[in-house]
């Protein structure tokens, strides 16, 4: 009966110092400066870019460094690339069709060879 009485005091001790760390764990984490960033407020009309549209290119001056983008459009790809383009995705299509047929036919289930592999993997390590 002491040794029972001995074991609930340690216990118990035990679990008020986990609390005590606990509630001292959340008092500094409330202390902490979590601060969310925030972006800066701009004025539209204090920009400093200024941005032109010339057909088939966007020219965008950036704080005095320029940079040209152009557009990717159909309209300026030529009928031959265009033709090559499609070509090549219908042989691909055509050969995953392919692929896929094939490992259809090659698949077949044995029952045989499932129950060998699954008495070899479950067979104790020696």
């Amino acid at each position: 009966m002491e040794n029972f009485f001995i074991v609930i005091v340690i216990i118990a001790f035990v679990l008020y110092k986990l609390y005590t760390n606990y509630m001292k764990e959340i008092d500094a984490a409330k202390k902490r400066n979590y601060k969310k960033r925030s972006t800066p407020h701009t004025d539209p009309s204090n920009r400093d870019f200024e941005s032109v549209n010339n057909g088939d290119t966007k020219t965008i001056a950036v704080n005095s460094g320029q940079m040209t983008l152009y557009e990717n459009t159909e309209s300026n790809i030529p009928e031959e690339v265009k033709a090559i383009r499609n070509a090549k995705k219908l042989t691909a299509s055509k050969n995953k069709s392919e692929e896929n047929d094939h490992l259809l036919t090659e698949q077949s289930f044995d029952l045989r060879q499932a129950v060998i592999h699954s008495i070899i993997l479950e067979r104790p390590y020696k």
